[in-house]
């Protein structure tokens, strides 16, 4: 399963506009359920696919309204989060547009450079976190609408990640 926390803020068209430099409650959960098999003989690009599209659900308003009545309903259950790394769940987070970069006040400092700490962060040290490129890459112009990805892996995967992400760029570099 691939869990991702989708930023909904710009999406709220049916619900009160949430206040400038509020992050609070303002992501939404959206699951890909696919078997491991499917997982690991699916190209890349076809997991993508689906991921945008799961993400583009999960900005409807029966969605949000679903999930919120659904916590609502489950809140005095006894669920736990901790979750072992197994790589049975995956949390995909992306940070490009949380504002970090644009509307965190640090005392008339520009934010130069923002870099995830998950110790443990989202209940699991499974995860990947898109985020943009920090300010030291604005001179780079391959950086240019580029993506900075972390994520938590185990080492016998990243050969194969990285060979995924060179087709990813050679694909781009074709557009």
């Amino acid at each position: 399963m691939l869990n991702m926390l989708v930023g909904m803020r710009r999406n709220l068209m049916d619900f009160d506009t949430l206040p400038k430099g509020y992050y609070g409650n303002s992501t939404m959960d959206a699951k890909v359920v696919l078997k491991v098999s499917e997982l690991d003989e699916m190209p890349l690009y076809e997991i993508v696919k689906l991921i945008k599209e799961t993400k583009n659900i999960s900005f409807t308003t029966d969605y949000v309204t679903n999930s919120i009545n659904s916590v609502e309903t489950n809140q005095e259950e006894d669920f736990s989060m901790e979750l072992e790394a197994s790589g049975a769940v995956t949390v995909l987070t992306e940070w490009k547009h949380l504002g970090f970069h644009e509307n965190i006040d640090f005392g008339g400092y520009e934010v130069v450079n923002l870099v995830p700490a998950p110790c443990k962060m989202l209940a699991t040290v499974d995860a990947c976190i898109f985020s943009s490129p920090n300010k030291l890459d604005d001179h780079d112009p391959s950086m240019d609408g580029g993506v900075r990805i972390f994520t938590s892996l185990p080492v016998d995967a990243m050969p194969k990640f990285k060979d995924e992400i060179e087709a990813l760029r050679f694909l781009y570099s074709k557009l």
